[in-house]
């Protein structure tokens, strides 16, 4: 029982190694780069987003991605800051980034930035498998977590089996402890 509880606690805690996102060495906006990774099981979400985000950015999802790549352009500009976390369908997570996308001659893909006249923008979008879903992210409720957030999140689970895993070896071993004390005082007696 106590190797299984080592075991489960090790494998718990060395999992989040297991997937890594290997950026282009160059980044530029509006021309496609191919973000590949390594390890985790499919089917992997991909997530892009502004750091800080603030009302005017979106948070671009790509979900359902089946393979170990997917091409993305980014249609951040210059001044935005990016990073990118990727998830996989048991929940490993791994973040790269922290660029800013180089410049380009093309600015086609860049959205321009709305000019709002109410106080609370309505916005729907939709995704498809590989395909993007941007939403303002002007309602937290609709940003989704960050990659900071979804790695608390992850490593929050990770000490709740590891403590989850001691507290049940502390259990059995005061079962048997007891079972013991309890043969011994049924020896005792017998003699």
């Amino acid at each position: 029982m106590f190797s299984i509880l080592v075991f489960t606690a090790y494998a718990a805690t060395a999992q989040p190694q297991g997937l890594t996102i290997q950026l282009p060495t160059n980044i530029s906006q509006c021309v496609p780069a191919t973000i590949t990774w390594s390890g985790g099981v499919a089917p992997y979400t991909l997530i892009a987003s502004p750091n800080p985000v603030t009302p005017i950015d979106i948070v671009r999802v790509y979900i359902n991605i089946t393979g170990q790549s997917f091409n993305w352009t980014p249609d951040f500009d210059t001044q935005t800051y990016v990073f990118l976390a990727l998830s996989d369908s048991t929940g490993l997570v791994a973040r790269a980034g922290g660029f800013t996308p180089s410049a380009s001659n093309d600015t086609s893909c860049l959205r321009s930035q709305p000019t709002t006249t109410s106080s609370s923008p309505a916005a729907t979008s939709t995704a498809e498998e590989g395909q993007s879903a941007s939403s303002p992210s002007t309602d937290t409720s609709s940003r989704g977590l960050s990659g900071g957030a979804i790695a608390g999140i992850v490593v929050g689970c990770l000490v709740a089996v590891v403590a989850l895993a001691f507290l049940a070896l502390w259990i059995v071993r005061k079962r048997a402890q007891a079972a013991r004390k309890r043969a011994r005082a049924t020896r005792s007696r017998a003699s």
